[in-house]
């Protein structure tokens, strides 16, 4: 018996801990080292941005190894994002890494994260930052017709049929992928709401916000106020849209689920979703700036 517990013991996978505090504590460390270096070796003082060799800095005075790893974006200095403009925080939210509850995390950590082990915040966080590198972006909020939050609650992972929805309906209408980021939230009344950030430009934003309401189900009365969109989101908005994240994890879903609380979401499934593409590339920035910060 006890050889047999010993070989089921050794056959199960350990769990790999997620931690929101590790992932803010590897933004204020990220947001640190180029506040460190901006004079000398970065061209912007945006917490994510493109790092970049300033004019002064020759890029002979360093080894081809660690050239490498500053200059992990464009050649040149970009133009100021969004991120960088002083009143751009039109969300009044500061970013999440900031957050008042977001402190030290209990349990010394020698890394950051790998991405596979990353908090659903920070990665709407690089999802953002990945979006905005690849054009104009706005962001969305859609609300749900009644029938059609009926259909998303009966799925087992609502926000999955409704990313198709909404990918369908986006291609349909704009003849193209369109790479976004979906979240969903319960309001107080505990209807089904989503927000995000796609990206659309000027001219497609529109046909983009009716293909919205197609994806949601469009109302009968007013459909004008079933979607709203605004261009260049800041830091604010994706703290803003991942504010709940806390409440969806298992951990917590186990300690609400007996008690009748505002606390407890009664959807199943992952609040975040984003578009594989637009993953792919958040991945990539956040395993980049990963590296920055562990060197």
């Amino acid at each position: 018996m006890t050889a047999s517990l010993e070989k089921v013991d050794r056959s199960v996978k350990p769990s790999r801990p997620i931690s929101a505090y590790r992932d803010a504590k590897f933004m204020r460390d990220l947001e640190a080292f180029i506040a460190h270096n901006e004079l000398s070796l970065l061209g912007s003082t945006s917490v994510c941005n493109a790092l970049t060799l300033s004019p002064s800095v020759s890029s002979s005075s360093y080894p081809p190894r660690d050239l490498e790893k500053l200059t992990i974006a464009a050649p040149t200095i970009p133009a100021p994002s969004p991120l960088e403009a002083p009143a751009r925080v039109r969300s009044k939210v500061a970013p999440w890494w900031h957050g008042r509850y977001f402190n030290e995390p209990v349990r010394r950590h020698r890394y950051p994260a790998q991405w596979r082990d990353t908090s659903d915040i920070l990665r709407c966080h690089y999802a953002h930052e990945a979006i905005l590198r690849l054009g104009q972006v706005h962001t969305f909020t859609l609300r749900l017709r009644d029938d059609m939050e009926a259909k998303a609650r009966a799925q087992s992972n609502p926000i999955a049929w409704l990313q198709k929805r909404i990918d369908r309906e986006l291609f349909n209408a704009l003849d193209r992928p369109v790479q976004f980021i979906l979240t969903i939230e319960e309001d107080d009344k505990r209807r089904l709401h989503c927000h995000g950030e796609f990206q659309v430009d000027l001219q497609e934003v529109k046909a983009a916000r009716e293909a919205l309401r197609k994806a949601g189900g469009v109302w009968k009365k007013a459909p004008q106020h079933q979607t709203k969109t605004e261009p260049d989101p800041d830091d604010g908005w994706t703290g803003y849209i991942s504010k709940d994240f806390w409440m969806t994890t298992p951990m917590i879903r186990r300690l609400m689920a007996p008690h009748k609380t505002k606390y407890k979401v009664t959807f199943p499934g992952s609040p975040l979703s984003i578009t594989a593409d637009l993953n792919a590339q958040a991945q990539l920035l956040y395993g980049k700036h990963r590296a920055l910060v562990i060197n």
